[in-house]
């Protein structure tokens, strides 16, 4: 599997649904961008839905999915 990019973030469970992966991942693309990074990779498991959708709504194009690992990335 390949894992791994510019970016990681996890979300302790108990915190989970409350929109802070949404935007903490906001925030550390503004650092990216600050830091002259034009585009940033990320990766997350295929099944985990979440991950996706909260990548997905800070711009994330998926590129690849190769054994059961989405590779995207984000413009900042």
């Amino acid at each position: 599997m390949i894992h791994g990019g510019h970016i990681g973030f996890v979300i302790r469970p108990s915190e989970r649904s409350k929109g802070y992966g949404k935007l903490l991942l906001k925030e550390l693309l503004d650092k990216a961008k600050e830091k002259q990074i034009s585009e940033v990779l990320l990766t997350c498991d295929e099944d985990n839905a979440a991950s996706r959708r909260i990548i997905e709504s800070n711009g994330g194009r998926l590129k690849d999915i190769h054994d059961g690992s989405c590779k995207y990335w984000i413009m900042t």
